[in-house]
């Protein structure tokens, strides 16, 4: 007789397909694994095509293309990196930081916090550069220092040559600007010196050119006019190497080192080559009019300086008054506007006005105080701004975060759903499967009962001297009397006392019941109370399973139904429900 797996059998049919969503995921994961290099590559080669084209439009929307595909991956390195790239696109000069000023900070503070959460430390010290350079243009010289000097620490500690180069062009920038022409040179012969020792030097000609142009600008305010000029002629030869792939950066810088230039042949009286030179600003003014934005006041200067040379004061104070109406250059060019105000002063006094004279000395002194405190209150506020934006940045990234987790919940929550769904369908087709072979095996059993009533009519007829052996004789007497005596109903029955009624000892009924059935007494006449159970299940509908285990001869309702399942695989119960649904289909 052939027995139907209920339980393990759904447990079998649910683990294959289980298995198939395991192996479709571990695939997909070996997928992902196999595919992580080739994302990579694709972030370094996006990376290596903006490197390429940076100057250009193109570089621009290639550093937002680096952007979206380091946040679609997931990469904070090059995510850092992208928000660098973009933020140095908005401010490469200082005309370009203007045009674009709000978007900066912001950039640059979002590459700082990627490449923290990457672990990136280079990418940490790029992006302080970049605010520390912001906040010089922006004039907050002191809370640039705050930043810059525990940088250079940094710099030097793990050897980083390019930030060392970096910010001693910064600081000497800084030092320029609060009117310390020795320390400004000292940092940028300092930068000079970490340049030349730079394996790829030749790499840095941009970097060349800024701290020799800072090195002639700390001899003009240390009144080395000629050696500065020295420096402008060495500078020149600059523009024959195509120091940058940036047209706007060459014309900028052609730009400033004329300025430079002029400064210093007005202090050294060579006056024809500066007019020359100053016409040759206003025609670089009128063809890049974002130069003009920013460097007309210095140009108006420049005039101030040339014409007081030439003792014409009236048109001396007429530029110099056009230099002191801007009030951008007030707060970002300090030590100019203070060359401004002492050149009004001193040419005053030339005209032998020196109640004016007195007067332009305390407006100035008035400039300075004020200077003091707007610069105490713009550190304020940028402190506040760059709080509120990392609050903003730190903000969006939880967003972002939860955001995630709230997605990887309900794709979960969808997949344990489908699987829920899945065990639902295979459970409910299994059952009705079980229940289709449950009445098979009902009906089978209803067969069995007819086919031993018949074979118990032909036994009882049968001539046991046709029997082969004792054994077989005695396995036949234990049958027939079993079944007519229905003694293995008694709870008490022993091996001792059904060997007495059929006359023959214990071992030989043990062995015989052993070598027909393959089971022990105990097991064969629980068999037997089993049997008689299911009958009484399938036929007696007046008693119930309590009344039919007790009148089986089995003393523990618990023994009863693990002995009636292990045989069955069906419930008591369910064999009940199944004879009475029978019954009802053959009616």
């Amino acid at each position: 007789m052939k027995k139907l797996i209920k339980i393990n059998g759904y447990t079998l049919i649910i683990n294959k397909y289980y298995l198939l969503i395991i192996i479709c995921f571990l695939s997909c994961g070996k997928r992902k694994e196999g595919t992580s290099d080739t994302k990579i590559k694709k972030l370094e080669n996006l990376n290596e095509i903006y490197q390429k084209d940076r100057f250009t439009e193109k570089g621009k929307v290639l550093a937002y293309n680096l952007r979206d595909e380091a946040l679609k991956q997931k990469n904070d390195k090059y995510t850092g990196l992208s928000y660098y790239y973009m933020g140095l696109d908005l401010s490469f000069t200082y005309p370009e930081y203007i045009a674009n000023k709000d978007s900066t900070l912001y950039y640059f503070l979002l590459a700082k916090q990627y490449s923290k959460k990457a672990g990136d430390k280079k990418g940490e010290m790029m992006s302080d550069y970049q605010m520390a350079k912001i906040y010089t243009w922006e004039g907050n010289l002191g809370l640039t220092l705050n930043l810059i000097k525990p940088l250079l620490k940094s710099a030097e500690d793990s050897n980083d040559s390019v930030m060392i180069i970096q910010i001693n062009k910064l600081l000497s920038k800084i030092y320029l600007l609060l009117n310390n022409p020795d320390e400004a040179y000292r940092r940028a012969d300092e930068g000079y010196k970490a340049l030349k020792k730079a394996p790829d030097y030749n790499a840095y000609n941009a970097d060349l050119f800024e701290l020799v142009f800072e090195k002639g600008s700390s001899l003009y305010y240390k009144k080395e006019y000629n050696k500065s000029l020295s420096y402008c002629d060495t500078l020149q030869g600059f523009f024959q190497k195509n120091i940058s792939s940036n047209p706007n950066q060459v014309i900028y810088y052609q730009y400033i080192l004329d300025e430079l230039k002029i400064i210093n042949l007005i202090e050294t009286e060579k006056l024809n080559h500066a007019i020359i030179l100053i016409n040759q600003l206003k025609i670089y003014q009128d063809k890049y009019p974002a130069l003009k934005e920013i460097n007309l006041t210095n140009w108006n200067f420049l005039n101030a300086k040339y014409y007081f040379k030439l003792r014409k004061y009236s048109k001396t104070l007429e530029y110099l008054d056009f230099s002191l109406s801007d009030n951008l250059f007030k707060q970002l060019n300090i030590v100019d506007y203070i060359n401004i105000y002492e050149l009004k002063a001193d040419t005053y006094a030339a005209q032998n006005n020196y109640a004016a004279a007195t007067s332009t000395k305390k407006e100035l002194n008035q400039y300075l105080d004020s200077i003091n405190k707007i610069n105490f209150i713009d550190q304020i506020n940028n402190l506040r701004n760059i709080e509120n934006i990392e609050k903003l940045i730190i903000e969006n990234q939880n967003n972002k975060e939860k955001l995630y987790y709230t997605n990887f919940i309900i794709s979960l929550l969808s997949i344990i759903g489908i699987l829920l769904l899945l065990t639902f369908y295979i459970i409910n087709r299994n059952l009705k499967e079980l229940k289709s072979k449950n009445k098979q095996i009902f009906r089978q059993y209803k067969n069995l009962d007819k086919y031993t009533a018949t074979l118990h009519d032909v036994e009882h007829n049968y001539d046991s001297q046709n029997l082969n052996s004792t054994d077989q004789i005695l396995f036949e007497k234990i049958e027939t009397y079993l079944q007519s005596s229905k003694l293995f109903l008694n709870p008490e029955i022993t091996r001792e006392a059904l060997a007495l009624e059929l006359g023959t000892n214990r071992e030989y009924l043990i062995k015989t019941i052993h070598k027909y059935t393959g089971k022990t007494f105990k097991e064969y006449i629980n068999d037997k109370r089993l049997e008689y159970s299911r009958h009484l299940l399938s036929y007696s509908k007046d008693l119930s399973i309590d009344d039919i285990y007790i009148l089986c001869g089995f003393s523990s309702k618990k023994k009863y139904f693990h002995l009636f399942e292990n045989k069955y695989n069906l419930t008591p119960k369910e064999l009940r429900d199944i004879a009475a649904e029978s019954e009802i289909e053959t009616d």
